[in-house]
């Protein structure tokens, strides 16, 4: 991909963020000197041996049996674009131009043997509240699972280009903003205004200690209403009118230590304002509680009071989809 310097992006969390919010990606390969492309949704993993890009096609579709041969293949993902007129300039002369943002992921495939996992993965990425064993019962799954075939693509190499007139003066980008929000455009319009100061976005999580994990979802399920996604041996998620309760399993909390036991509250916040803020919050002399040992960034810290908080990058449905590939000792689903 052609990326002059001014449009670049290099940074692997931002291509991560965009990967996952973009997420539809069109997946190209040459066959006996010919492109063939095939249009999938790819969930993104990460782990110590690199960035993997899971899904799967149709057993049907030609595509998968040129995969095996080690060739290179390559994932495109698009996110919003548009027209850009030179009338829109604060002054000219100028010439009509396209914002858009692409990330490119290359690499080399590898068939996945469990197709019915990757289908459990990526369902409950994009339905993380699940779907009812009524309208997709398991024997189906099973069933369906012999027309498909799972792959992980093993990225290489990462590309981004963000071409949002950044090569333009401050006022002409003012005057493309403004434009694109008249024109409804407005996803494109905030992908090319600049990050404001860095802050958390809203409640991301509540985390309760409990002696008592059984004892607990009875109360918060039956009692309360609460709707429960998955258990296993030391917690359970739920959800409360959409929001994030999170039960966890503590000892101190069985030996009455209150202030020490896990009991917090997390705040939401973007990957790109999770550093500043960390780095805020430490010169302020807010002092760190718990290291990070959950999917998704976290920074445990205590307010000038003692109360225990976090920030957290990512949102119940991640863990869902990180803990379907990773599960907890005893975990279940529902």
């Amino acid at each position: 991909m052609y990326t002059p310097n001014h449009f670049g992006v290099t940074d692997p969390q931002t291509l991560h963020d965009f990967v996952r919010d973009h997420s539809f990606a069109t997946l190209i390969s040459v066959i006996d000197g010919v492109p063939f492309a095939s249009h999938v949704p790819l969930l993104l993993r990460c782990d110590a041996a690199g960035d993997h890009l899971c899904g799967h096609v149709a057993r049907a579709n030609p595509h998968w049996q040129h995969w095996a041969e080690g060739a290179p293949v390559l994932a495109i993902f698009h996110g919003p674009h548009g027209y850009i007129s030179p009338s829109w300039y604060a002054k000219g002369p100028a010439v009509p131009t396209w914002n858009y943002q692409a990330v490119h992921a290359t690499g080399t495939i590898r068939l996945v043997d469990d197709p019915a996992a990757t289908l459990t993965a990526l369902t409950g990425f994009y339905e993380p509240a699940g779907i009812a064993a009524q309208v997709m019962p398991a024997e189906y799954v099973s069933k369906l699972s012999e027309y498909i075939v799972a792959f992980e693509l093993d990225v290489t190499q990462w590309e981004g280009k963000f071409k949002l007139s950044q090569n333009r003066p401050q006022a002409d980008q003012d005057g493309v903003v403004q434009a694109l929000h008249a024109r409804g455009e407005t996803a494109l319009a905030a992908a090319m205004q600049p990050a404001a100061a860095p802050q958390v976005s809203g409640i991301n999580h509540l985390t309760l200690a409990v002696t008592d994990v059984a004892r607990a979802l009875r109360f918060y399920v039956e009692g309360l209403g609460a709707r429960l996604h998955a258990q296993w041996d030391g917690g359970a998620y739920l959800t409360v009118g959409g929001q994030w309760l999170c039960l966890s399993l503590d000892a101190d909390r069985a030996a009455h230590r209150t202030t020490t036991d896990y009991t917090h509250l997390a705040f939401s916040v973007t990957p790109a304002d999770f550093a500043p803020l960390c780095a805020r919050l430490a010169a302020s002399g807010a002092p760190s509680w718990k290291d990070n040992r959950s999917e998704g960034d976290s920074f445990y810290f205590l307010d000038p009071d003692g109360h225990r908080l976090e920030l957290h990058v990512g949102d119940l449905a991640s863990r869902l989809a990180s803990c379907r590939v990773r599960p907890y000792a005893g975990m279940q689903f529902y």
